[in-house]
């Protein structure tokens, strides 16, 4: 028997599965909420990787990709060897190719400017984080 978000709740699997129905029904606000309640309730727990992971998509699903790639550097400094660390720097390069073909960032929550510098800088982090293989090639080409 499965658990899912209204059967298991209160618990990290009914936690996690919340996290997911909020991303699947495109409320990604109320998923960051649960992620924040899943990462404060349970700091020892084996799916905190996953959690973090789905925060960084869950800004990444407002718009906010300066907060989801911070999400996404926490995740991957966290949990260096992660199941989810791939996935994460995929998700990095996504963010940059946006910041590259002219997404804006905010500033000060108020101003937008040009992300390309920001591109830069997540695509040269990539590289350094994953030293050898096709991401990180796939980064430095770009």
């Amino acid at each position: 028997m499965g658990c899912d978000a209204q059967t298991c709740r209160g618990t990290p699997e009914g936690e996690l599965a919340l996290v997911r129905k909020c991303l699947d029904e495109n409320r990604p606000k109320d998923a960051l909420k649960a992620t924040k309640k899943f990462l404060a309730s349970y700091p020892n727990d084996s799916r905190r990787e996953e959690i973090m992971m789905l925060a960084g998509q869950a800004e990444m699903d407002r718009g906010h990709y300066d907060k989801a790639c911070d999400r996404f550097n926490e995740q991957m400094d966290q949990y260096r060897n992660g199941e989810f660390y791939d996935r994460a720097v995929q998700r990095q390069y996504t963010i940059a190719d946006a910041f590259l073909k002219g997404r804006k960032r905010r500033t000060m929550w108020i101003f937008k400017v040009s992300g390309v510098d920001k591109g830069i800088e997540i695509l040269n982090a990539i590289a350094d984080r994953a030293p050898g293989t096709v991401i990180a090639e796939k980064a430095l080409i770009r």
